[in-house]
C-alpha cells in the first residue's frame, strides 16, 4: 500500500494546493488512469481506503489552516542581538504576560502564538505550534532560555535519547564490573568505581567527559588483554579465533572449554563484557550525544525573551548540552 499511497497522496495534495479540493469530486477513473501510468494496479476498495486517510490526514490540519497566516517580518521589527535576529514583541500581543501560569504551556508560548497567528497545540502534541513559512508548513517549538542559553525538550527529548540511554546503562555496568576486577590497575579501578554514582538520567557536562575518558581507557585495555591471549584452531578447516571467541562457541554449541585455556577464562569473562560499540569506538559515545540534534531536523526552534522578543534558530545554531532528569538539553550558540 506505500507505493499507492504516496502515488495517491502526491495527486491529492495538488489538488488541495490549488485550493480545488472542496469543490472537487474525487473521481475513480482519474484515481485509476493515474495508476494505470505508473503501472500499478489496485481495486476500488484500496483505493478507497487511501482516499479516507488522506480526508483524515486533512482534517487534523483543518483546525490549524482556518486560523494559519504567512509569517511576514518586516526589518524595522527586527534587531539583530549577538548575530540572532530578534523580533520585538508588537502591541499584537500586548496583553498577553510573557510568564506562563498554565499547565502545559512555556513562557512566551501564548505570546509569539498570538504574534504569528496561530494556535497553540496543546501538552500533548510533540510540537507547540504549526506555523506557514511561505506556503511551508512547519512544526516549531517555542523555547525560553535558562541561565547558560539552554533548554530542555520534555517527552519529545527523552523518546528520542532512549536507546542511547539503553547503551549507557549497560556501559555503566560494564565499567562497574571492571572497577572490581584485579585485572585492572589500582589508578584504573579508581578512575572506573565513580560509575557507580552516576546516573544516565544525570550526565553534566564534566561526567560525560569523564565516561569518554573511560571508554578511551577501557578501549586501551581490551587492546591489551585482547593481544594477551593466544589464538587457536580448534576446528579442522577453519582459521585461527581468539580464545575469548572460541569460549563463547563452547558455552553456545554446550562443549567443554580446553583445560589447558583455564587459566585464562577471568581474562576471556572481562573481554566478553567489553563488547560494547562504545568501548570499540569511544569517540561514537559523544558523537550519539551530540547527533542528538537531528530532533531538530523536522522542527523550527524559536526562542522568546521578555525583552528582545522572539527569534527563529537555524539547526546549526543548536548544540548539545547535557541530560538531566533523562531530558537532553540543548545550548543555543550566540
Amino acid at each position: 500500500m506505500t507505493l499507492l499511497k504516496t502515488v495517491l497522496f502526491s495527486w491529492m495534495e495538488s489538488i488541495f494546493i490549488t485550493k480545488k479540493i472542496a469543490k472537487t469530486e474525487f473521481k475513480y477513473r482519474n484515481v485509476i488512469s493515474l495508476l494505470k501510468s505508473n503501472n500499478i494496479r489496485y481495486t476500488k476498495e484500496e483505493i478507497d481506503d487511501v482516499v479516507k486517510e488522506f480526508k483524515i490526514y486533512k482534517e487534523s490540519l483543518k483546525s490549524i489552516e482556518g486560523n494559519m497566516k504567512m509569517v511576514k517580518i518586516t526589518t524595522k521589527k527586527v534587531e539583530t542581538v549577538d548575530d540572532i535576529s530578534w523580533v520585538k514583541w508588537t502591541d499584537k500581543s500586548k496583553k498577553i504576560f510573557f510568564k506562563s501560569d498554565k499547565n502545559g504551556i512555556g513562557d512566551g508560548e501564548e505570546k509569539v502564538a498570538c504574534e504569528l497567528g496561530v494556535k497553540i497545540q496543546g501538552q500533548n502534541s510533540h510540537y507547540d505550534l504549526m506555523v506557514n513559512f511561505n506556503g511551508i508548513y512547519k512544526e516549531c517549538d517555542v523555547k525560553k532560555l535558562d541561565v547558560q542559553n539552554d533548554f530542555n525538550t520534555g517527552k519529545k527529548g527523552r523518546d528520542f535519547i532512549r536507546n542511547i540511554k539503553t547503551k549507557h546503562i549497560l556501559l555503566l555496568e560494564a565499567f562497574i564490573l571492571f572497577s572490581k576486577s584485579n585485572l585492572f590497575t589500582e589508578d584504573e579501578r579508581n578512575i572506573l568505581n565513580v560509575t557507580e554514582d552516576i546516573s544516565p538520567d544525570e550526565l553534566s557536562v564534566g561526567t560525560i567527559l569523564k565516561l569518554h575518558n573511560m571508554c578511551i581507557m577501557v578501549n586501551s585495555k581490551m587492546n591489551n588483554m585482547s593481544s594477551s591471549i593466544p589464538k587457536i584452531k580448534p576446528f579442522e578447516n577453519c582459521k585461527s579465533m581468539p580464545l575469548n571467541i572460541y569460549y563463547l562457541i563452547c558455552k553456545k554449541i554446550n562443549i567443554d572449554f580446553p583445560k589447558e585455556y583455564e587459566a585464562y577464562i577471568d581474562v576471556i569473562h572481562i573481554l566478553n563484557h567489553m563488547e560494547h560499540e562504545y568501548i570499540f569506538e569511544p569517540d561514537k559515545f559523544m558523537d550519539d550525544l551530540n547527533n542528538l540534534t537531528e530532533m531538530f531536523n523536522d522542527t523550527t526552534l524559536i526562542i522568546v525573551d521578555d525583552k528582545k522578543g522572539y527569534a527563529f534558530i537555524n539547526k546549526n545554531k543548536i548544540k548539545f548540552l547535557r541530560v538531566t532528569r533523562g531530558n537532553p538539553r540543548f545550548k543555543v550558540i550566540f
